[in-house]
């Protein structure tokens, strides 16, 4: 038995450590794996190997580290994971897992290496993960609630980078102003783009804007060209309507991240296409109809005054 490729035993025929990274592995981990009550290591790094985590791993209290990384796994991170009381390192990177991380992780005391980086993990990150005062973290390139984590200052220190690489809305959504014809209207959206954005060939992505007529409800969908954009025009609307927009972030597969991750949408904000010109809208809560402060009336008074002044001056005897 201690000659098997890969394969480590320990008392003739216990097996203790498989190690085949990098060895065309495909398909699924058999459950058979599950009888294997003295196994230590499980190492398959950088294959291709597929389907949901495997739970049949869940009863071996024995397993001190788990290396799936680099596979096509998929689904999401098990509740149940703290079963896994001995484990020491997991490394579940550059997968397509989703969901939320499970606090149940914050449960592995023993635990000193976590990989989650490269998947499409949403939600907050548990701030169980602090008590664990891992010493290798890194939850990159995910789409991660960035902003329910600030007291969590532990993440930053043990990994520094992991806020500005995850797909999340943009920030500072606002109406600019609204252009309106005989036919149709249109809505200028701003927003602050993401940190992680840049030149197109390195952050490949863009921002989707969503518009509908109903709270929660969108029909009318347009993208920007890049992950650095900061505006965009929403035209071919109907004059006199409110509609109800909302915008999320896509970023495109890298050699970080093969998957296509989608960010969470942002809140939803409103505006009615009623008014020429400029105007100034106030953000109100979701499904609130922002505050249209318009200036059309304003600029008419003024144009027609000037327009009386000429007229009076031109009348006048000399």
């Amino acid at each position: 038995a201690n000659s098997w490729f890969g394969v480590t035993c320990i008392n003739g025929d216990r097996v203790a450590q498989i190690s085949m990274p990098e060895n065309n592995l495909s398909g699924t981990l058999p459950v058979e794996l599950g009888n294997l009550n003295q196994l230590t290591t499980l190492n398959v790094f950088s294959n291709t190997l597929g389907g949901n985590f495997p739970t049949q791993l869940l009863g071996l209290n024995k397993l001190e580290v788990l290396h799936l990384g680099d596979n096509a796994f998929q689904g999401t991170i098990p509740a149940t994971i703290d079963q896994l009381s001995g484990l020491q390192g997991l490394w579940l990177s550059k997968n397509s897992f989703e969901g939320e991380i499970p606090t149940s992780v914050g449960n592995l005391s023993n635990l000193a290496f976590l990989y989650l980086n490269g998947n499409m993990l949403r939600g907050a990150v548990p701030g169980a993960i602090c008590d664990l005062t891992p010493t290798n973290l890194n939850l990159g390139h995910n789409a991660l609630d960035i902003d329910t984590a600030v007291s969590n200052v532990c993440l930053d220190t043990y990994d520094p980078t992991w806020r500005s690489t995850q797909t999340v809305p943009p920030a500072d959504i606002k109406f600019e102003n609204i252009v309106l014809n005989a036919t149709n209207a249109s809505l200028t959206l701003s927003w602050t783009p993401i940190a992680f954005s840049g030149p197109p060939e390195t952050f490949p992505g863009f921002y989707i804007v969503l518009a509908g007529t109903s709270p929660n409800s969108y029909t009318v969908e347009r993208r920007t060209q890049d992950k650095q954009a900061n505006c965009l025009v929403i035209d071919g609307l109907d004059p006199g309507t409110t509609y109800f927009v909302v915008v999320r972030t896509q970023s495109n597969a890298t050699a970080d991240n093969g998957n296509i991750v989608l960010s969470d949408l942002s809140d939803e904000i409103s505006a009615e296409s009623v008014a020429i010109g400029l105007a100034d809208f106030q953000v109100g809560p979701a499904g609130a109809p922002g505050k249209l402060l318009l200036v059309g009336a304003l600029l008419g008074v003024l144009l027609l005054g000037l327009t009386a002044v000429v007229i009076w001056r031109r009348a006048r005897p000399a």
